[in-house]
């Protein structure tokens, strides 16, 4: 049925909904609109269709199979089975209905009953209905909480067929649970010696090799996913992301583009093409992208938060504070969006605005080190060495502290406020405490620096 046909279809059942009125339509028709809610996740219009082509077609079983599965899609097991129990009626001997009222038992924590009739299928199944039952076997074990069964179920249903789609896919899920990544490895390897275009398996293979750490073995797996199946979206963005985490933005990047040619453009992945080339230095480019996605997604903060960091980055304060404004707007729990204003106002000549920010951030964050030291930086370089002193008297107990910086900071402070005998006493504790670390402590109070030499050369 080609697009037209079906929106033809759509808009005379919803019309026909609307003034309540009937709604006749061939099977296929039927057929079709119902599939269509159901990939769009339109539950409720999904039911309707279903219940009024049971009306319609009362012998065919099929619809009672669509009605159910989106019950059960609304977490509605319960009238699920009673439905499968109506086609269970009509055709007794029937596997899916079988199959899937052990998948309704298995949601409403009927164990016994969905493996009873798991087992009633076997004794007359084939290699593919065998290996239907063994996965959701898997299922029941899964909701059991007995992940082993649950890969010795799965493991069973891909040797009887080996490109079994959902077996597949639970098995990636299995393998995490139980952790038995050499193991699921091994099988996928297998698959592939026996079929090496098996882009499934070369997939799972991938994110077996990644759990392992093996990430340039994963990564390679992943392009012959796409590579054999260039429409397989998921192992782009797998290898994408895969490549990114690992730091390699030059073919994430790569990965990033590939997908924005072939596939539907989305906010996610301009924002990931926009992080590549910010990781990159490559802010102008980065802006442009995080402004496309700002463009499709305009109520996601991050966004904003990273287009006002690239403004940051190359001098445009003003128009960094304007995006950073915006994403607290949206989000004003985030200790990172208001230090990134705090700097923002900073650069603005706004100290009063500044310190307002930074004091937000603390407050959210009481225990992150590094925005108290961005704070008492900014507190120094504006002339308010006091209240930096103040601040970082709370934090840094010269004997327990063991955090370079904060003792640093304070003996800059302690400096910066006149007692610069205290200051230099606590320099030599701290460079005996910190012996490798003297660098950092020349950055907060670089005076100190010409002070230790003079007094090792009259030592």
């Amino acid at each position: 049925m080609n697009d037209q046909t079906l929106a033809t279809i759509i808009r005379s059942f919803e019309e026909a909904i609307a003034e309540d009125r009937l709604f006749a339509a061939s099977e296929q028709a039927f057929f079709e609109l119902i599939r269509y809610y159901q990939r769009e996740d339109f539950h409720t219009q999904a039911l309707e269709a279903a219940e009024e082509a049971c009306r319609q077609y009362p012998d065919n079983t099929g619809f009672y199979l669509l009605k159910a599965q989106v019950l059960m899609d609304m977490h509605r097991e319960i009238q699920a089975f009673h439905v499968l129990t109506q086609a269970w009626n009509i055709d007794p001997v029937s596997p899916q209905i079988a199959l899937l009222k052990a998948e309704a038992l298995t949601c409403m924590t009927h164990y016994d009953e969905a493996l009873e009739i798991l087992e009633e299928i076997k004794i007359a199944a084939n290699d593919a209905l065998m290996a239907d039952v063994f996965t959701a076997e898997a299922l029941v074990y899964e909701h059991m909480g007995e992940y082993d069964r649950m890969f010795d179920a799965l493991k069973a249903a891909i040797a009887r067929v080996p490109s079994h789609t959902t077996a597949l896919e639970r098995m990636s899920v299995c393998i995490d649970l139980t952790r038995r990544y050499e193991e699921g490895i091994l099988l996928y390897q297998s698959l592939i010696d026996q079929d090496p275009f098996s882009f499934m398996a070369w997939y799972h293979l991938g994110h077996a090799q990644a759990s392992t750490g093996a990430y340039d073995q994963a990564i390679r797996s992943y392009e012959f996913a796409y590579l054999i199946n260039e429409d397989f979206e998921p192992a782009y963005f797998d290898c994408a992301e895969l490549c990114f985490e690992s730091g390699n933005t030059t073919k994430a990047l790569q990965c990033y583009l590939e997908i924005m040619e072939r596939f539907e453009t989305s906010a996610e992945l301009l924002f990931q093409i926009g992080r590549c080339y910010d990781l990159q230095g490559k802010i102008m480019q980065a802006l442009h992208y995080y402004a496309e996605a700002a463009k499709l997604d305009p109520l996601d903060a991050e966004m904003y938060f990273f287009m006002g960091n690239g403004y940051l980055a190359v001098g445009k304060a003003q128009k960094a504070v304007t995006f950073l404004q915006k994403a607290l707007y949206l989000d004003d729990s985030r200790e990172d969006y208001h230090f990134a204003l705090a700097n923002g106002y900073q650069q603005m000549g706004a100290y009063d605005k500044a310190c307002i920010h930074f004091e937000e951030a603390l407050d959210i964050a009481p225990d992150n080190h590094s925005l108290l030291l961005g704070y008492l930086r900014f507190l120094l370089q504006s002339n308010q060495a006091t209240r930096a002193l103040e601040l970082i008297s709370g934090y840094a107990d010269w004997h327990d502290c063991e955090e370079s910086g904060l003792i640093f900071a304070r003996i800059a402070c302690l400096l910066a406020t006149g007692s610069k005998a205290e200051a230099i006493y606590r320099m030599g504790e701290a460079l005996e405490m910190f012996p490798d670390d003297e660098e950092d402590l020349w950055e907060w109070a670089p005076e100190l620096k010409q002070i230790r030499i003079q007094y090792s050369t009259v030592n």
